[in-house]
């Protein structure tokens, strides 16, 4: 925990930010950051025109959830998981296409887009500076090539290795399983060539 601490010294007094920790269970300051002296940081923080400290400007980026996702996907190893599926192929932008994957997975999880929208949802997340990866290489047609590129029998490949990787991983007891499908539905747009897997049908089953 980080406060505001005051020492004087003669007839000035100086301003601390001092955290402190528990050690060998007593509360004890391990770091100490000098601030100023208290006149000193009045008047920067009261200056007309705001603190010549501060920045002019600030990016705001959504941080959370995204990084908590990508966290569990990169712990899952799961753009391996699914490299071991489809033999890591790369796609223009030279990222692979088990990372394209998890990526749409991501965004699906945190804040569900169009494949053209996602570049754009990108942009306002901290995920560039996570992943390292340039927002060029995230066009919408490069997801669709990857996904062209996978078939139904590699689709129950890949559910099944990272099945077997979340067991493993999160120590997951599979004695009981219980699905709920009863609020299941697909959308599927009929007149789009492109997705021979969806099917229509019932939204519940029977």
């Amino acid at each position: 925990m980080t406060s505001i601490i005051k020492k004087r010294f003669g007839d000035h007094t100086y301003l601390y930010a001092a955290t402190s920790a528990r050690v060998d269970g007593r509360p004890r300051i391990v770091e100490q950051v000098y601030l100023g002296t208290q006149d000193e940081v009045i008047a920067r923080l009261t200056a007309v025109g705001g603190d010549p400290t501060l920045p002019d400007d600030t990016l705001h980026r959504r941080f959370g959830d995204v990084a908590a996702a990508w966290g569990v996907l990169t712990r899952l190893d799961a753009a391996a998981m699914i490299a071991g599926v489809l033999g890591n192929p790369r796609v223009s932008g030279g990222v692979s296409a088990g990372t394209y994957l998890i990526l749409a997975a991501l965004n699906r999880v945190c804040d569900p887009r169009s494949k053209a929208g996602f570049a754009a949802w990108w942009a306002t997340t901290a995920l560039g500076r996570i992943t390292k990866i340039p927002a060029v290489a995230l066009n919408h047609r490069r997801f669709w090539d990857v996904m062209d590129r996978v078939d139904a029998g590699q689709l129950d490949r890949i559910e099944a290795a990272l099945t077997r990787r979340m067991i493993e991983v999160f120590g997951l007891d599979t004695h009981t399983l219980i699905l709920d499908m009863t609020n299941f539905a697909t959308f599927i747009d009929s007149t789009n060539p492109h997705a021979p897997l969806a099917q229509r049908g019932k939204a519940k089953p029977y």
